[in-house]
C-alpha cells in the first residue's frame, strides 16, 4: 500500500508476503520522489501510527507464513513457472515513469491493444494457480475490480503457469472476469526486476506508474487502490 511521506515529496510504496522471497528489500527511488520499501525492514519511528499498526500485523502473518511459503516453493519448483526463453534483464520499472508494456496474447488467443487502457487505472498483476497468496489477492481484486468498473478501472494478469490450459482451468473455477494472458520472456524479464508473487502495478490513466505491491496485500490494501480514481 501507499503511505504519505512525512517530508512531503510522494507516497511510499511497499511489499507485502507473497510467494518466494519476500518484498523488494531495498530502497529505490524513482524520478519525483517515490520509494519502494520491504515493510520487513521499516521501523516503527519511520511511519505514521496507522501504517506502523498494519506493519506489525504483516510481521506477525508473516513469521507464521514463512514456513508455508518455504513449504510450497520447494514442493512446486521450477517446473511450474511457464517455460520461456531465457529473458533479458532491463531497467526496472520506476514509479512515476511510463513503462512501455510489451505485446501480450490473451488465453483465448486474441491480443490486448494496451492504447485501449488509455484514460482508465490499470492493475497489472503477475499470478499463478498454485500459489495461495495469489488466490486469496486475486478474490479480492476481482470484487474490486466489479464494484469500480465504471469508474474507469480495468485489471489485466499476466499468469507464470507452466501451461496455458492450467491458467484457464483456474480463471474459469473461479469464475474471475479481469483479462489474462501467458507470460513470455519479455514479461518474464520484468517479473524478474523484482522478487516476489502476486506483483500487483497500479498504472494511472496517463500511463503513469502509481503503485507497486510485492506480494499478498491485506484487504484494506485493496480498497486503498481507490485513491487513484
Amino acid at each position: 500500500m501507499i503511505e504519505p511521506r512525512r517530508d512531503g515529496r510522494g507516497p511510499i510504496a511497499h511489499g507485502g508476503i507473497g510467494c518466494g522471497a519476500v518484498g523488494h528489500g531495498a530502497i529505490d527511488r524513482g524520478p519525483v520522489g517515490y520509494e519502494v520499501i520491504d515493510r520487513g525492514a521499516v521501523g516503527a519511528e519511520a511511519a505514521s501510527a496507522v501504517f506502523t499498526g498494519r506493519m506489525l500485523r504483516r510481521r506477525a502473518v508473516r513469521r507464521t507464513l514463512l514456513g508455508v511459503v518455504a513449504t510450497v516453493v520447494a514442493k512446486l519448483g521450477p517446473g511450474h513457472v511457464a517455460a520461456a526463453a531465457e529473458p533479458v534483464a532491463g531497467k526496472p520499472w520506476q514509479l512515476g515513469e511510463r513503462p512501455e508494456l510489451p505485446p501480450l496474447e490473451r488465453l483465448d488467443g486474441s491480443k490486448v491493444e494496451w492504447s485501449a487502457y488509455r484514460g482508465r487505472i490499470l492493475l497489472l498483476e503477475f499470478w499463478a494457480s498454485w500459489c495461495p497468496f495469489c488466490a486469496r489477492q486475486n478474490a479480492m481484486l476481482e470484487r474490486f475490480v466489479r464494484e469500480h468498473r465504471g469508474r474507469g478501472l480495468a485489471m489485466v494478469g499476466v499468469s507464470i503457469d507452466k501451461t496455458a490450459d492450467a491458467a484457464r482451468a483456474y480463471l474459469a473455477k473461479h469464475a474471475y472476469s479481469f483479462e489474462s494472458g501467458m507470460v513470455t520472456p519479455a514479461w518474464q524479464a520484468i517479473f524478474r526486476q523484482r522478487r516476489g508473487l502476486p506483483q500487483l502495478f497500479v498504472l494511472g490513466r496517463d500511463g503513469r506508474l502509481l503503485q507497486i505491491e510485492l506480494g499478498e496485500m491485506l484487504e484494506e490494501d485493496v480498497a486503498e487502490l481507490a485513491r487513484h480514481f
